[in-house]
């Protein structure tokens, strides 16, 4: 294998890395990550101080390059679940990259030329790599963020799953991986950072196979029982003091996600679900899913059409809701 260290960039080793899981421990496939540094400085002693730090630092803004890691060893900028089968470092080969800026929630932090100039000093570079070593990366396959409110949580509903990165072969970004809370690099358009790569590299325009993370539907709330003007509020049989939330119009085929935490005020944590109207209920476990079965009705007792859903918790409960559509 070639070196692991990139012309151009400035080298700062500071010996803050290890080796790979290995494709004896999984087939892992390549993954151009993105992170954002939260800050507008970035110097040669800054980043050799760093103690978790990522293989390569750009500054987009006056064109620093620095390289803390070798491209054939493991980075450590992200946080290893306690969990799990898979690695997030040690997926090999999963190439790591800060770039200066500061993620703000739904709004881009980088404009087009931005985009053009970490696809020229970023992307294209690491690809030549893997390429020189047999490897490669989709450039068609990325991680794009629509809506980033609520994202720095590991629970937020954008973050992949374990498998999904285990899986991957494109470009993604910190927002995306399963158990860390970071929310960089928010909605900023990997689409259009692929697509100048690919033109710099003479792929041409070539079909985009972009997965989009929806926005959250219900919102976070904080149900305190002792402050019921949130929602409506009565007593149930089982549950006592209850919440319901309306969600929006919903789609057999489509799943709506939970993840419900006890805050300690009451005894239960569990999350009931009513489709379409129906007079029974679907209960979850915590977390968990509900897939919309094509055999829902809507309020006039249609099968298989669109129609409105709600969810009923237990006042007290800390949680989010939210709602995938079916694939199109």
């Amino acid at each position: 294998m070639s070196s692991g260290w990139l012309p151009g960039y400035d080298i700062v080793d500071t010996g803050r890395y290890s080796n790979y899981a290995g494709q004896n421990y999984y087939p892992y496939k390549p993954i151009i990550l993105l992170h954002m540094t939260v800050g507008m400085g970035l110097s040669r002693s800054y980043v050799a101080g760093h103690t978790v730090p990522p293989h390569l630092w750009y500054n987009v803004y006056n064109g620093d390059k620095f390289q803390t890691a070798p491209l054939d060893m493991a980075a450590r900028a992200l946080y290893q679940p306690q969990y799990g089968y898979h690695w997030t470092n040690k997926h090999d080969y999963l190439l790591q990259t800060e770039l200066v800026g500061i993620p703000v929630v739904n709004q881009r932090t980088y404009n087009d030329e931005h985009c053009r100039l970490i696809a020229e000093n970023v992307i294209v570079p690491q690809v030549l790599w893997l390429r020189e070593n047999g490897l490669d990366v989709d450039l068609n396959s990325i991680i794009q963020i629509e809506n980033s409110s609520g994202s720095a949580s590991e629970y937020w509903h954008g973050r992949g799953s374990e498998q999904e990165m285990a899986d991957f072969n494109g470009i993604a970004q910190h927002i995306w991986v399963w158990g860390n809370d970071h929310w960089d690099c928010s909605v900023e358009r990997l689409d259009l950072m692929a697509q100048y790569a690919r033109e710099i590299l003479g792929q041409g325009p070539t079909p985009i196979k972009k997965k989009v993370i929806p926005r959250m539907i219900s919102g976070y709330y904080r149900m305190n029982p002792k402050d019921r003007t949130q929602r409506a509020v009565w007593n149930d049989k089982d549950f006592g003091a209850v919440h319901v939330i309306d969600l929006t119009v919903v789609h057999p085929g489509g799943r709506i996600y939970h993840h419900p935490k006890d805050d300690g005020t009451v005894g239960g944590t569990k999350l009931f679900f009513r489709n379409h109207q129906e007079s029974n209920h679907s209960e979850w476990g915590e977390p968990g899913s509900y897939l919309i079965p094509s055999t829902a009705k809507d309020r006039w007792g249609n099968v298989g059409t669109p129609g409105f859903a709600s969810v009923v918790v237990p006042a007290g409960i800390e949680y989010s809701v939210w709602y995938v559509p079916p694939a199109q």
